[in-house]
């Protein structure tokens, strides 16, 4: 490290390095890779989709490249260990992304030089990027306004990052009561890049450059400088929200679910984890139909049902989507039907989601659920059980 701090990529006390999987990481996930099957994941667990919904989650994926290398800033601190480097949960999406890998929590990495100079990072020319789409209806120009005030200061940004901008009042400005739900709910939205490049004459060029030495270069995206361009909104997975955030900067970090509910989040993390890490297909495969992630919750007014269900959306990045059965219900049967029918097409539109179905004892005798399901009336948080009648789906 002593000997890269003597080179010539330190820039106001940040060191411009490039990073790798370590030749035993990269072979670790090569093995891995051989031994799943990439065309039957996902073979069940998004068959509930449109195939259109479908083709937009997954067409940009990255293509798995252990090899690459990504140029990211670095500042020395004695506060860690040696031999770790610590990223924001944005960020570390930002690095697995772009090598190809997945459901993760740490990573062995090594830093390197940058390999030429042309790889150090420079003003864009020009870039498109995508929201990520919420349950929110959000106008065109609130996004605009959002995206101009998070870049009055100049972002770095490669190729297929997500973008993720905090809402508070200095980025919302005039809009945050506007949408002050969105603000409380969210706090945040998710952006995707699409294309960014530092020459409009040089995409080609700068492509079949990316491509010969697997760098993924770093531009930064100034304001009135960047002809930003804001492009179809896509469904993707976000980054994981996995603790809370503190108003003030502090070192203790917390985990995002409360110490109450901790116990009964684990449960329903460990029920749907399989769906979306695509290990359920081991399973899925030996049956004639595969298994629907549905699961009933119960419990009294006020211990934490909607806010758990909330906090595994955002814990696995994919959205909440939350409706009331009891305004399904209409006096005819006709009006009732088109109105789940337009639920599901506002969920479809929420994908990745988790879908919400709060009251929905409303559709039938309480308690002929719980005889179906095996549950009777308890005086416990909580009944979390399996069946094919439950109220949330993934």
């Amino acid at each position: 490290m002593d000997n890269f701090i003597q080179g010539k990529h330190l820039d106001n006390e940040i060191l411009w390095l490039a990073l790798k999987l370590t030749p035993e990481e990269k072979k670790n996930h090569e093995d891995k890779n051989v031994d799943e099957n990439s065309e039957t994941l996902y073979k069940y667990n998004l068959a509930m989709k449109t195939s259109e919904i479908h083709k937009k989650l997954w067409k940009d994926c990255t293509t798995v490249n252990y090899a690459n290398t990504r140029i990211v800033p670095v500042v020395g601190t004695s506060r860690i260990h040696n031999n770790i480097a610590l990223v924001c949960e944005n960020e570390f999406y930002n690095i697995i992304s772009s090598i190809g890998i997945s459901n993760v929590d740490n990573i062995e990495i090594s830093f390197h030089p940058v390999p030429a100079f042309e790889y150090s990072p420079k003003i864009a020319a020009a870039a498109e990027v995508s929201l990520i789409v919420n349950d929110f209806d959000l106008s065109n120009d609130f996004i605009k306004e959002v995206l101009g005030n998070h870049f009055e200061v100049p972002k770095l940004v490669s190729e297929n990052d997500i973008i993720a901008i905090h809402l508070n009042p200095q980025i919302t400005t005039k809009y945050h009561y506007k949408y002050i739900d969105l603000v409380e709910s969210l706090g945040i939205l998710h952006f995707k890049c699409n294309k960014i490049c530092g020459d409009l004459d040089s995409v080609s060029s700068n492509q079949s450059s990316k491509s010969v030495t697997n760098v993924i270069k770093a531009f930064y995206i100034v304001k009135g400088v960047t002809q930003l361009t804001l492009g179809e909104n896509i469904h993707s997975m976000k980054p994981k929200s996995k603790y809370f955030r503190p108003q003030k900067l502090c070192c203790q970090y917390l985990h995002i679910c409360p110490t109450g509910l901790q116990s009964k989040f684990e449960q329903l993390q460990e029920a749907i984890s399989p769906f979306l890490t695509g290990e359920i297909n081991e399973l899925s495969s030996s049956l004639s139909s595969p298994i629907t992630p549905m699961f009933l919750m119960t419990g009294s007014l006020g211990s934490g049902r909607h806010m758990i269900v909330k906090t595994v959306a955002k814990y696995n990045g994919v959205n909440c989507f939350q409706t009331d059965c009891n305004a399904l219900q209409s006096s005819t049967a006709k009006q009732t039907e088109s109105k789940i029918s337009l639920t599901i097409q506002k969920a479809k539109a929420a994908a990745p989601a988790i879908v919400l179905l709060d009251n929905f004892e409303g559709y039938g005798p309480i308690i002929q659920l719980w005889s179906a399901v095996g549950l009777r009336p308890k005086n416990r948080l909580y009944d979390l059980k399996l069946s094919k009648e439950f109220a949330l789906y993934c």
